[in-house]
């Protein structure tokens, strides 16, 4: 006989866990997986696995905690922006949701990927900043953070103002 395990239980709490629809054992070889779909406030808990064989039995264990979901919600909000052509634009935002919400940016309609001119920047703590460097006209209009789980979306818009650098003449009369 080898070292592999004949015999697997799952405890939760101290109690033998029973499988059912949602919650299926299954010993592939060395491997022991216990599967929770669907997951309730009622499956937090410690969670043994006790394994047994031949030559004796060992354990491990470990804590789940199932946090609720929570749609996506908006703590800072974009904010309308003017620059002057060539300066950088940025907004910023901070959500949280559970889970974690995932983050797109637009402009108008269109989706907002990373290249030489924009910056996607995400921080600790659920913040987010979209930079737009040197920007020119045609970077102005509306922009927008799309803020998503699997709770749900949200969203918020600011209008991002591009001035024309103003260049002032003048003239001196040395006459005098």
């Amino acid at each position: 006989m080898n070292g592999e395990p004949t015999e697997v239980e799952w405890l939760k709490d101290g109690v033998r866990v029973r499988e059912s629809r949602r919650i299926k054992a299954k010993l592939d070889g060395n491997e022991c997986t216990l599967k929770i779909s669907e997951t309730r406030p009622d499956d937090d808990g410690v969670y043994q696995c006790i394994i047994r064989n031949a030559f004796g039995s060992d354990s491990t264990s470990a804590k789940l905690d199932v946090l609720p979901l929570k749609k996506p919600e908006f703590q800072t909000k974009l904010k309308n922006t003017e620059v002057v052509e060539g300066q950088d634009a940025s907004f910023n935002v901070e959500v949280n949701g559970t889970p974690e919400p995932e983050i797109e940016w637009y402009k108008g309609q269109n989706v907002l990927e990373p290249d030489e001119n924009i910056e996607i920047l995400q921080k600790d703590g659920g913040r987010y900043t979209l930079m737009i460097k040197n920007a020119k006209k045609d970077d102005a209009g509306m922009y927008k953070c799309v803020a998503f789980n699997e709770e749900g979306k949200v969203t918020v818009r600011a209008e991002l103002s591009v001035k024309e650098t103003e260049v002032i003449y003048f003239s001196l009369d040395l006459k005098n």
